[in-house]
């Protein structure tokens, strides 16, 4: 494929993988769930991406572009994950960085950002103005509004996705503009009560004010500084595994403190210490229905 093509080849990948992102937000919405036709459109179409992902890792493939040892090992681990949870996300999310690993990240990340932007607060609009359900749970006396999301921490938890696209392609920035998001994070959090999502925002926006200070800025391009930063990033997934598994045991066994962490934590400690009860650990998983039931709304505005 000469060089035109594959310019061409890429812009059309990127345009799918755009298409693939927006049917993921659209799955959250509202919408989605109460019409049968719009979730089975969306369906479609997001099949439709995956056979275009897996035509692009072909293509690469064909033209030199190696399936590395740890691409084949995580693609396996993939298929038979999804096999025994019954849940196909990891082997599609798989299929779908695959498909753009060629291409300029910094670039698809800039017209993902604007995109998808565009499409959450329009979301957030549209259930103001009642054109979207704005679904409405209770956290005992809180009212807690889905924003035309799903589920009352949807809204938030997309928007600290959007803050963290936001610093990866930006550069430049001032104070002013890091206290304008916080400021919309307090506001989708007075809306959402989505307590870790707005702790986990404030913390990305004060590391970012931190970065504005230059000695810092010096400590961090240092080589040594760089590894280790490096090194505690890549080993945090692992961390948090085993710290969540070692409270949920000890909450288990009754641990005065796990109690009182699992109230910070919404009661996340409680529902992995009845799923382990009830259900065990399994080598692979499996698909556990009623952890879904967070999904159903008490009563509905508009």
């Amino acid at each position: 494929m000469n060089k035109d093509k594959r310019i061409f080849f890429n812009k059309i990948t990127m345009i799918v993988f755009i298409i693939y992102i927006l049917i993921l937000l659209l799955s959250q919405t509202a919408v989605y769930k109460l019409y049968y036709e719009i979730e089975l459109g969306l369906k479609l179409l997001k099949y439709i991406c995956y056979s275009f992902f897996s035509i692009r890792i072909l293509y690469d493939w064909k033209n030199g572009k190696n399936i590395t040892v740890m691409i084949i090992i995580t693609g396996i681990m993939s298929v038979i994950i999804s096999f025994f949870t019954k849940n196909n996300y990891l082997f599609t999310l798989l299929l779908a960085i695959l498909a753009v690993r060629t291409l300029n990240k910094k670039d698809l990340i800039k017209i993902v950002f604007k995109v998808v932007t565009i499409a959450y607060f329009s979301i957030i609009v549209l259930s103001l103005f009642k054109v979207f359900p704005d679904w409405i749970f209770y956290r005992g006396d809180k009212i807690r509004h889905s924003l035309g999301f799903c589920y009352a921490t949807d809204a938030i938890s997309f928007f600290l996705n959007i803050i963290l696209m936001y610093f990866y392609i930006r550069d430049n920035y001032s104070l002013l503009e890091l206290f304008g998001l916080e400021a919309i994070a307090f506001a989708l959090f007075l809306n959402t009560d989505g307590r870790m999502s707005f702790i986990l925002i404030s913390i990305v926006l004060l590391i970012m004010a931190i970065k504005k200070n230059k000695r810092l800025i010096n400590f961090i391009n240092h080589n040594f500084t760089q590894k280790t930063i490096s090194n505690i990033c890549i080993s945090l997934p692992t961390i948090f595994f085993l710290v969540f598994n070692f409270l949920t045991f000890e909450y288990t066994n009754q641990n005065e403190l796990t109690f009182k962490i699992d109230k910070f934590l919404s009661g996340r400690l409680y529902y992995s210490s009845q799923a382990y009860i009830e259900y065990g650990v399994t080598a692979f998983g499996e698909n556990i229905k009623w952890q879904r039931m967070g999904r159903i709304w008490i009563c509905k505005s508009g």
